[in-house]
């Protein structure tokens, strides 16, 4: 597989325009997109060996992608804006408008799939939040409204290739009863109408966020094509990352699926955090340490929130997102 993904990387290296820099996504052509898209037999010739690129061998990206605003007012709000090399971009909000719609299309054209993502965590959120004042408070159990908005949520996942489901949550084991039978009775509410809807989308795909070893019931992890942990606030070196695998891989946890969740930079001026190790830019350390091959999982690509501010961040360059891409997969060298 990876004389494989050699042979089509260097390839689409062979397509892009002479004089760019060795990198492997379509921004490279994009300096160029006027003589790109006028010439119709390069340019397919382009997003044929961008397919080929992301069905080889190679180190995945996955991007969370900001979408509440149904208006846009910038090309950084759409989706076509993000790097071609980005294999899955996941919406943050399922409910598409008719220009996502078209984007939608359009980035099906450079084999990048689009997910929507429903997660445990922010549905417990809402729930607690409306529970909190009498005035909103749920008249239904948080079961009951989990599954209502769990069902809510698939039955916008037409327009989608693939869906991610983000549970965190606490240890079952370390709990005692009668807690410990409801919580995971809370879980199958969540994560059965999830194996359903995988049952009956088959060829969608499928992948996990969070902390897998939290699960009581870890069969579905099978049937997921990755495993996305989460770094944000809890990894500020290579030694860390690594410590929440190992955390990670419980009994019934794949060790062959594992890819990192890594911040941008925010774009508030008052937060200096957020997507940084000390004074180094997390989204490079982490995708260096996917390079690394220990032997003891595999380390299979990165995740990046908040895609999107890159393009604020860099005038619409997305320069940091192209920068980890190409640590993870450089062009060959002839």
């Amino acid at each position: 597989m990876k004389t494989d993904k050699i042979k089509v990387m260097a390839v689409l290296a062979v397509a892009l325009l002479p004089g760019l820099t060795a990198c492997t996504d379509v921004e490279s052509i994009t300096l160029n997109e006027e003589d790109a898209v006028t010439s119709d037999t390069r340019y397919e010739q382009y997003l044929s060996n961008l397919t080929a690129y992301k069905e080889a061998d190679h180190k995945v990206v996955y991007g969370w992608f900001d979408n509440s605003e149904k208006s846009p007012s910038s090309l950084g709000q759409h989706i076509t804006s993000v790097p071609d090399s980005v294999d899955v971009v996941v919406m943050a909000t399922p409910k598409l408008a008719d220009f996502e719609q078209a984007d939608l299309q359009a980035v099906h054209e450079k084999g990048t799939r689009v997910a929507c993502a429903v997660s445990f965590d922010d549905i417990k959120a809402v729930y607690d939040a409306l529970a909190s004042d009498e005035s909103t408070a749920p008249a239904e159990s948080f079961d009951t409204y989990l599954t209502a908005e769990v069902e809510n949520i698939l039955a916008q996942t037409g327009a989608f290739d693939g869906l991610v489901v983000e549970f965190t949550g606490q240890n079952p084991d370390y709990m005692r009863e009668p807690d410990r039978s409801a919580y995971i009775a809370t879980q199958s509410a969540f994560l059965d109408q999830v194996a359903a809807w995988k049952s009956e989308n088959a060829s969608k795909m499928l992948s996990f966020r969070g902390k897998p070893q939290n699960l009581s019931d870890k069969t579905l992890l099978q049937s997921c094509e990755h495993i996305i942990l989460d770094s944000e606030g809890a990894a500020t070196t290579p030694e860390q990352l690594t410590l929440l695998v190992k955390n990670a891989q419980a009994e019934g946890v794949p060790s062959d699926r594992f890819v990192m969740a890594v911040s941008t930079v925010s774009l508030s001026s008052s937060d200096a955090e957020t997507g940084y190790w000390g004074s180094a830019r997390a989204l490079a350390e982490v995708a260096c340490w996917a390079t690394v091959d220990d032997g003891g999982f595999v380390r299979a690509g990165i995740a990046i929130d908040d895609i999107q501010n890159d393009y604020y961040a860099t005038n619409g360059l997305y320069t940091y997102v192209k920068e980890a891409i190409n640590i993870m997969n450089p062009a060959p060298v002839n």
